[in-house]
């Protein structure tokens, strides 16, 4: 006979059942509790990870930021291109000269442990605005408007110490500090402090910050610097006034002329060298090595420069100028990119000045290079180097000035006319050597 289950059995089926269903309800729940405990905790760890990376971006842009700005010309106090009287270069503003080397240094302000040179915030759809005050006035940023999007900012310091065991002279670090926000916070004493600088609005904000800091050496303008006022690959030749060379530095030996031709026209009586040295016995002539250069195009210039046209050219801190074809006159071009901050000029093609300008100073000369022959006429007063690849002619009225303080070089012959001097003065060739020229990474010193 078939029997039938009881009310009671199932019952016990049912709780049986309900308590296996409560289990795996259970088991799911912390399953899923955990699914999103991981899903929020490796949010964080990306929200961490990108904002890092973009204090790292902003940090890596500080240095190149930097490094433009030190190869740059004369800027405002927003760190924009100005023509502004009174305006200088962030070099100028920012580096002074070492009294001990004579090579440029970091000026260095008070409290330079925690004081900024200059700083730079990322505005949406305004790109990066910066701040280049002035030495030792950096204060924290406060007037960035507030936005919903991330405002990436960095600030930079300059230091004078490398890494190696013997600080390298013209050798400067530069430490560029990022954060993924601009905010600011207002400390308890009244003190207006970056929110990268604080540690509790850091954490608060979930702020992500970086830092880095490289060595940039100096690439000299003139790595070999000429010994006499007046170098040529080919001769001279001088009118009846003579062409007054002049050298009194002990250093160059009082050297006037060195020339792989010959020398005609010269007068003994506008030739000044070191005292108790006749200024005949200064000139060289004829030299066979200046004279072999015209057989390798290049080679003078690589003789004195230190590197091939190619690479010179390429220096950060070059600028090419573009003059009238000639002969049209160049001065004006010439003498508004001085103004501008250039000091050394790249100009392809021949160049001709023919006004009676002031060009550079002895505390900032200018070096001038040009790819073809040089036509100076005219009174005029000129303060740095001029190299030119072709020939030189240089006239002017008797009676009137034409100087130039520093040195002329040439792969060609020089021509003179009229009064005509050219005075080697130890002091600007040292600015064009130490002073003048390009910053660039030194390979090997990045750290972060």
């Amino acid at each position: 006979m078939l029997s039938t289950p009881s009310h009671g059995q199932d019952t016990q089926v049912g709780a049986a059942t309900l308590v296996v269903v409560m289990v795996l309800f259970l088991v799911m729940a912390m399953v899923a509790a955990f699914a999103n405990r991981n899903l929020i905790f490796e949010q964080r760890i990306a929200s961490n990870y990108y904002r890092g990376s973009v204090a790292m971006e902003a940090a890596d842009a500080g240095v190149a930021w930097t490094e433009a700005q030190l190869n740059g010309l004369n800027v405002d106090a927003a760190c924009q291109p100005t023509m502004a009287a009174g305006a200088n270069r962030f070099r100028d503003r920012y580096l002074s000269v070492d009294p001990n080397t004579q090579k440029l240094q970091v000026s260095i302000p008070p409290a330079s442990n925690t004081v900024y040179f200059a700083d730079c915030s990322l505005v949406a759809g305004q790109g990066w605005q910066c701040r280049c005050p002035g030495m030792g006035a950096w204060t924290v940023n406060a007037g960035v408007a507030a936005a919903s999007a991330m405002q990436p900012n960095f600030r930079i310091q300059l230091m004078n110490q490398t890494r190696a065991d013997a600080r390298r002279p013209g050798t400067i670090r530069i430490l560029s500090r990022a954060c993924s926000s601009s905010g600011t916070t207002s400390l308890a004493n009244g003190v207006v402090q970056s929110d990268c600088d604080n540690e509790l609005a850091r954490r608060e904000k979930q702020l992500g910050s970086n830092w880095i800091e490289t060595d940039f050496g100096f690439v000299s303008a003139l790595k070999m610097p000429p010994a006499a006022p007046l170098t040529l690959a080919g001769g001279v030749a001088s009118g009846a006034a003579g062409l007054g060379l002049h050298n009194s530095s002990p250093s160059s030996s009082g050297i006037l002329l060195v020339a792989g031709g010959s020398a005609a026209g010269l007068d003994n009586s506008r030739l000044d060298s070191i005292p108790g040295t006749p200024g005949h016995l200064a000139v060289i002539t004829n030299d066979s090595t200046l004279a072999a250069t015209s057989a390798t195009p290049g080679r003078f210039f690589s003789m004195h420069f230190g590197m091939s046209m190619n690479s010179y050219i390429n220096q950060p801190a070059m600028r090419q100028v573009i003059c009238p074809a000639a002969p049209g006159d160049c001065a004006a071009i010439l003498l508004g990119e001085y103004n501008r901050g250039v000091r050394m000029a790249w100009v392809i093609g021949p160049m001709a000045l023919s006004s009676n300008i002031t060009l550079g100073t002895a505390a900032s000369p200018m070096l001038v290079v040009v790819m073809g022959g040089l036509q100076l006429s005219g009174p005029m007063q000129l303060t740095g180097l001029f190299y030119a690849t072709g020939d030189v002619t240089w006239a002017s009225p008797i009676g009137q000035l034409s100087l130039l303080n520093g040195a002329l070089m040439s792969e060609g012959n020089l021509t003179v006319s009229g009064n005509v001097d050219i005075w080697y003065q130890a002091g600007i060739i040292d600015a064009l050597k130490n002073r003048t020229g390009s910053f660039v990474r030194l390979p090997g010193s990045w750290w972060n």
